[in-house]
This record gives structure tokens, sequence and C-alpha cells, in this order.
């Protein structure tokens, strides 16, 4: 019998009057997997920070028993410092907010190394190549900022950040959420053998109910701040006993990256007077390994109305070529048409006034979204950048194109749910009237009933607006529900997408 080295017992969390949290109870046994799957909102997150002591004492009640530890919930902040990173590690869903954006990310990792594990930096070094060629990850990105880094790889960082320090629990939310198939299977395979291998009692919050299934030991069902059922992954594949939990079953088979079908074919024929955007001879090098191009004379068209996805592995620049569109960054060589005007020769001065037709919506709308601005002020200040020769809109029509109540206008990014957040997002960049979509990843955060949601509001405000998506995502399920044709980088090879029985 495996002793429990984490138990969690009747946790009540009440923020601004609400109870969030209801009477919640978890446990952890040594060396096994325990998995917390529930939908955006269901207030996964906030479990997690609570096992780590983020949240104030006078917003909870409960007992946490913590190893050798009666009742965390009674340390002092200063007493939680010690045992973060070396007891218990957490590794957070968006991988930006775990790395000074001023330090490489190298210098972080190795000086964590030095001042828990007592490592000399050029040991701790030496010992990181290792762990980074598990992760598939170069040398040389150890000397790169945050920034200069792309999600997934920031990703899997933040993944081995976690595990070196040898902490004896480990709480993982979401960590190969933003990882291609590839990569996803490495890390997958990087977790179970560092779990197995220091007996870690690991705490995987997800909404990927078939990685759960897969690699768990138990399961958790999180339904708004309730566990509705628990037990053995094989208890519950066998024999689902609430209905939510057999309703996430069924959404993880919809988007199943199983039933898309591929096919490489010749590049789809545009008619150039229906072009909306037009990329001509890219060249784009990669920021830290100079002899290295991310895009070597790339070519593709986009008509008015139509979807094109873009795919690939992490690293091979789809969120870059997202940015040179938007005039965010500017290409070493070729162009970029926008309704019939070179937007990467316009002068920077002016470019402000051909970037409306463009708009991005980005994967973590919890970095997008201002967080002291409120959902009213954000989409006001993007009414205000609508062009007047465009009909007049009103704060009501944005709500409605994307399924919002008007309770959440005075609400703030922290207080909306994932889903609630790219919505805004979503009616943000439509108040400047685009034409062109660029979608980067815009649901890979989102549990699978949220995706789909998200997906389809994408798919009916394209047919009712005529816009145009450009889709990046190295989910092949997304892609195949908006878009019949993908880009695959980094070979540039022309590929049709189906499902499987339509």
């Amino acid at each position: 019998m495996k002793s429990t080295v984490l138990d969690l017992q009747g946790l009540i969390i009440e923020l601004r009057g609400r109870r969030v949290i209801d009477d919640l109870s978890l446990s952890l046994p040594e060396g096994a997997i325990t998995a917390l799957v529930g939908q955006t909102g269901a207030g996964k997150t906030l479990v997690a920070l609570t096992l780590l002591g983020f949240i104030p004492s006078e917003h909870l009640r409960g007992r946490l028993r913590l190893l050798h530890i009666p009742n965390a919930f009674e340390l002092s902040p200063r007493q939680w410092e010690g045992l973060r990173g070396t007891t218990i590690g957490l590794m957070m869903q968006n991988s930006h907010e775990a790395f000074d954006p001023l330090y490489t990310v190298g210098s972080q990792i190795t000086e964590s190394m030095h001042s828990v594990l007592g490592m000399r930096k050029e040991e701790a070094r030496k010992h990181l190549y290792g762990e980074m060629a598990e992760l598939d990850l170069d040398r040389d990105l150890l000397e790169a900022y945050p920034h200069e880094l792309s999600g997934g790889e920031l990703q899997r960082f933040a993944l081995l950040w976690t595990f070196v320090l040898r902490p004896k629990i480990v709480v993982l939310d979401e960590p190969v959420a933003a990882l291609d198939a590839s990569l996803r299977q490495k890390a997958l395979s990087y977790i179970h053998h560092r779990q197995k291998e220091g007996s870690i009692a690991l705490l995987w919050i997800t909404h990927q109910v078939h990685i759960a299934l897969k690699y768990a030991d138990r399961m958790a069902i999180m339904r708004r701040g309730k566990i509705v059922e628990c037990g053995t992954v094989e208890e519950l594949r066998r024999r689902p006993r609430h209905p939510y939990t057999r309703q996430l079953f069924q959404y993880a088979e919809i988007l199943s990256e199983q039933k898309v079908r591929i096919q490489e074919r010749a590049a789809p024929e545009v008619p150039r007077g229906t072009r909306v955007l037009e990329v001509r001879d890219l060249y784009y090098r990669h920021p830290r390994i100079r002899d290295r191009f991310l895009f070597r004379g790339l070519r593709f068209s986009l008509a008015e109305g139509q979807s094109l996805g873009i795919m690939g592995p992490s690293g091979v620049g789809k969120s870059t070529l997202a940015l040179l569109i938007a005039g965010l960054l500017k290409p070493e060589g070729g162009e970029i048409w926008l309704k019939g005007v070179q937007s990467n020769a316009v002068d920077s001065t002016h470019r402000h006034r051909i970037r409306h037709p463009v708009q991005i919506i980005w994967q973590h709308p919890s970095s997008s979204l201002h967080p002291y601005r409120s959902v009213r002020a954000t989409l006001c200040e993007a009414l205000q950048c609508r062009p007047s020769t465009l009909p007049p809109l009103q704060i009501g029509d944005l709500l409605r194109w994307v399924e919002l109540e008007e309770d959440v206008l005075d609400r703030y990014p922290r207080h909306l749910s994932g889903g609630q957040q790219q919505r805004v997002s979503i009616a943000r960049a439509l108040a400047v009237g685009p034409e062109v979509l660029l979608c980067d990843e815009p649901v890979s955060a989102l549990d699978m009933a949220t995706r789909l949601q998200i997906l389809q509001l994408l798919r009916r405000i394209q047919a009712e607006q005529r816009l145009s998506i450009l889709y990046v995502s190295h989910a092949l399920s997304e892609i195949a529900f908006l878009c019949r044709y993908a880009l695959r980088l980094p070979d540039q090879k022309w590929i049709e997408l189906g499902v499987l029985g339509e």
C-alpha cells in the first residue's frame, strides 16, 4: 500500500463573496499519478495554487497534510518559500509567466540548481544538457531570452526546470498543451521516466482526457468547484457513473486526431482577384541561430472567406509567420501583400493605417488582455480604432457575435474563465473590422468542450462576415475542423485534410 504524501480535506475557497471551491478533498499517493480533469473554469488551477500556498489563508478553510506537516495552511509565507520547488514543485500552464524576461533561460535554471541543490553552475549546465537532449532542445537555446523562444520550447524548459530540482511532489498544470504530437510524446515519456525514477507523487491537471486515461493511475473529475467522480483510471474507463464524466469522454472523441485523414497535394489555385493576403518568396532567419532560416522562399495566398491552416512541430516558425504578416516583425526578404498593398514596404510611421485588416487572436488570452483593464474598456478602445469608412458598431453587437452576456463588461480578465477570455479576445479583434484573422493556437489552452465551442464560433463568424482565417496550430483535428487545406512547415508541403467517415 503506497503512503499518502499529500492529503487535502474539506477545502472551501471564497473569493469576492462567492464560494468557488466547495468541500473538495484530494489525496496523492507516493509514486502515483493522479489526474485532475475538468473544463475551463472548474477551479483546477485554483486547487494547484492552493497546494503551493499561493491562496491567502483568509480566503480558505480546510486542512492540507503535506508529508510531515500536519496542516500546511498554518505555515507562514516564509515557510512556504522553503517548500516550493524543493518539497513540492509546480509547472503552470502559461510557461511565459515562469521566466523572468530580463535573464536568459539557462541562467535562471542554473541559478536555482545552484541555490537549491548546491550544484556549481558549470556542473548544473552539464546536467541540463542531458535533460535537454531528452526533450529535443538545442544547447544553444540556454543562451536565449524567454521572448526569443517558441511557446513549445518554453513549455519544455519549464517542465525540465520543475523536475531538475528533485521535488517529492509535483503539480503539472497542462504540461503538454502547447506541444505538437512528436514533441508531446517525448515530453510525456520524460515526465513518466522522471516520475518513476524519483517515486514522485504527481498531480496532473489537464483537460486532455485521452492523456489522463493513458498515463494516470487515478482520476478525479472536477466541475464547478467540486469533485463529482473519483477512482482508478480503469474504473472510470469501464464504467463512468456521472453524466459529466461521460460528456467529457464524448468531447474528446469528437476532436480526436485519429479521425483526421491527410493527403499531400499541389498548392491550391487562388484567383488573383480574390486574394486578401499574399506571401511572396519570404525569407526570415532564426533569431538565435543565425545560420538557420525559418523561411526560405515561402509562398502562399489566402482568398476572401477562405480558411488556411499553418501546421508543423514546435519551433518551426508558425507564430513567427503570424507576427511577420501582422507587421510586428520585419522579413529579411520577400513581400507580404494585404488587399493589393505591400505591407512590409510601408514606412513604419504609416504602418498602423494598414494594420486593421489583419488582427491576431493569441494562444494565451490571459497574457494578451490587459490585466488592469475591464472588458468594457478593452472593447471600447478597440472600437475607437475602427475605420470611419466601416459601419458603426456597439459593444452589444460584439457581445452577441461572440455569445457573451453583458455581465462580463465590468469584469477584469482574472475574473473570467479561459473560454470567456478568448471570446473577449475574438470580440476585440472583430471590433476593428478585419478582413483576415490570424489565429495562433487559439484553443490549445482550453478544455475539449470549450475548444469545440470556440471553433464553432469562429466557423460561424467566418461564414457571416466573409472573413479569411489563417489558423496556426499543431493539432490536426482543429485545422481539419476549419480548413480544407494546410501548409506544413518547415518543408512547405501542401496538405488536404478531411474527417474520416465524411
